[in-house]
């Protein structure tokens, strides 16, 4: 087996007990030396009882960082390209298909064993609301974040599959998180 099938199959099986939804990749393609993955074909299914297709789906999604910068304080990705978003929002009566995944993905991490530092960490932040917020971790530094043709579509739990197009235009970003902070 490679990595790129291990990687799929790890998504495929992983994704859906985090998300609660169907997850799905058609291909992804890995260049460990030069910082490289791409994917093809990511589709994240609705949760039970929502009557879109699924929730997001991309054609690609490629991104490209500096393998020597895991090693130091700032994360460099160079590049983040999605291309071919198309993301179905259905709301229902009691929340919508994107808030009930994302409420499955915070139940899944909540549950998730804390290493007892963390743990101790995170009861300590908890308690005191006065604090600001830690500046120990990694930094993110993106250099571009393109995505492109991006199609929303809105549509009513209970009222068919009928969903209503939204237009929304391409995202272009440069040098997020490039200063020193």
């Amino acid at each position: 087996l490679s990595l790129e099938s291990l990687v799929k199959v790890g998504i495929e099986t992983i994704g859906p007990k985090v998300t609660g939804t169907k997850v799905s990749v058609d291909k992804i393609k890995f260049n460990l030396l030069r910082g490289e993955m791409r994917l093809k074909g990511f589709e994240l299914g609705n949760p039970d009882g929502f009557g879109t297709a699924y929730a997001i789906k991309t054609q690609s999604f490629h991104i490209k960082l500096r393998p020597t910068s895991l090693l130091s304080a700032k994360i460099i990705i160079d590049e983040i390209a999605i291309d071919g978003v198309a993301v179905n929002y259905e709301q229902g009566l009691t929340g919508s298909n994107l808030t009930e995944i994302k409420a499955n993905v915070d139940a899944f991490v909540k549950n998730l064993p804390l290493p007892k530092s963390s743990a101790k960490a995170e009861s300590a932040e908890s308690s005191s609301s006065d604090k600001p917020a830690s500046k120990s971790g990694k930094k993110l530094q993106v250099n571009e974040l393109d995505i492109n043709n991006i199609k929303v579509a809105l549509a009513v739990k209970g009222l068919g599959n009928n969903a209503l197009p939204v237009p929304v235009p391409g995202i272009k970003l440069t040098n997020l998180g490039s200063g020193p902070e």
